[in-house]
């Protein structure tokens, strides 16, 4: 079960960071365009990133229980939050911070229980 638990971790952190990469994406670009956007290598290791996070929520999802995935999987919303503070210089309310602590701390007591 340990297993399944890291691989939904895996995952959800993989999402997170494929949004932010996406995100990183995006704003390397002057005018948008999908042609630009097939032949930007960020985006498409986006894309990667994104398909490791499907093969390993695959794998989570197999054995453990969809109770126990999801409050693990709830890192997804985390990830691009943090990172467009701490990456983007994004300013955060006291609301946005206080949402990603309250995801940790789900997270821990689905653990601890």
């Amino acid at each position: 079960m340990m297993v399944e638990i890291i691989l939904s971790l895996v995952a959800a952190t993989c999402y997170g960071i494929a949004a932010s990469i996406q995100k990183y994406s995006m704003k390397t670009m002057k005018k948008f365009s999908v042609r630009k956007l097939i032949k930007n290598k960020n985006w498409l290791l986006s894309i990667l990133v994104t398909f490791i996070g499907v093969v390993a929520q695959l794998f989570a999802l197999k054995n453990l229980p969809l109770s126990t995935f999801q409050p693990f999987f709830g890192i997804t919303l985390m990830i691009p939050v943090v990172v467009g503070a701490l990456v983007f210089r994004e300013k955060l309310k006291v609301i946005e911070w206080t949402a990603v602590l309250m995801i940790v701390a789900g997270i821990l007591l689905v653990l601890v229980y």
